[in-house]
């Protein structure tokens, strides 16, 4: 853990920032989010860029809003629980449960529970990924939604998998390379993936700490500020950030929309 990240202190300062800019988490229920099984048009057919990128982000935003929703439900209740074990207030068994799953999901472990960095461990992986960061990933992955992995393996995000059988073997695949791309069943499985990938990945350690970052200083997630934490999503580094941030920029209207 970096310095001044480490200790008490920092760790109940977190809590209570976060807990600030989520009031009444304690009321919030434990919900199964199923996920949607909407088919991934045929954005190839669209001839017009304009229409194409429209379209496209209309299909996936409603899919990348759900699964921030679900992941939010889950931090909240991951806030709820901390705030009873700092009350010292008795955490029912099944609670118990669901928290221990929750750890092990996001890869969290370590200290007991009664040691701060552990909670902020959690709150630093289990938080939303910006809408506007997530939309505009996919559209440059995935070509907006036309290449191959896409069309046949609903993967927007280019994400491999290195078991074989696992996924779409790359035409252009390195000689003596194992990796495969990931084959979905649904454009929303590769949504959930995605953010699961960067909220647990030790590659985005620092999309992470960027993130809560602005949490601390009471700021909302800025997709453009964030993709700088993300140079090792691509070989191409720093040059891909910069693709990203002004794919921001040109479609910022296609963005609102």
């Amino acid at each position: 853990m970096p310095a001044g990240l480490q200790g008490c202190r920092t760790g109940v300062i977190l809590v209570t920032a976060v807990l600030f800019l989520f009031p009444g988490c304690r009321e919030e229920a434990k919900v199964r989010f199923p996920l949607p099984t909407a088919i991934l048009p045929d954005f190839h057919a669209i001839q017009d860029a304009g229409e194409r990128k429209k379209k496209f982000f209309a299909f996936l935003r409603p899919l990348v809003e759900e699964e921030n929703r679900r992941v939010m439900e889950r931090r909240r209740m991951i806030l709820r629980l901390y705030g009873e074990h700092r009350a010292k207030t008795a955490v029912s068994w099944t609670d118990i449960k669901w928290l221990e799953g929750v750890l092990e999901e996001y890869g969290v472990s370590g200290p007991a529970a009664g040691d701060p960095s552990l909670w902020e461990n959690l709150l630093r992986r289990v938080d939303m990924v910006p809408l506007n960061l997530a939309l505009v990933q996919a559209a440059k992955e995935s070509g907006w939604g036309t290449s191959r992995f896409a069309r046949e393996g609903s993967n927007l995000y280019g994400q491999r998998c290195f078991t074989q059988g696992c996924g779409i073997v790359p035409v252009r695949r390195e000689a003596g390379a194992v990796y495969e791309v990931r084959r979905f069943d649904s454009a929303a499985e590769s949504v959930r993936s995605y953010i699961h990938n960067l909220n647990t990945n030790d590659a985005y350690r620092r999309f992470r700490l960027m993130r809560m970052f602005q949490r601390l200083e009471g700021k909302d997630p800025d997709g453009f500020s964030l993709a700088e934490g993300l140079p090792r999503y691509s070989e191409r580094t720093f040059r891909y950030l910069d693709e990203i941030r002004e794919m921001m920029w040109t479609n910022r209207r296609y963005l609102k929309s």
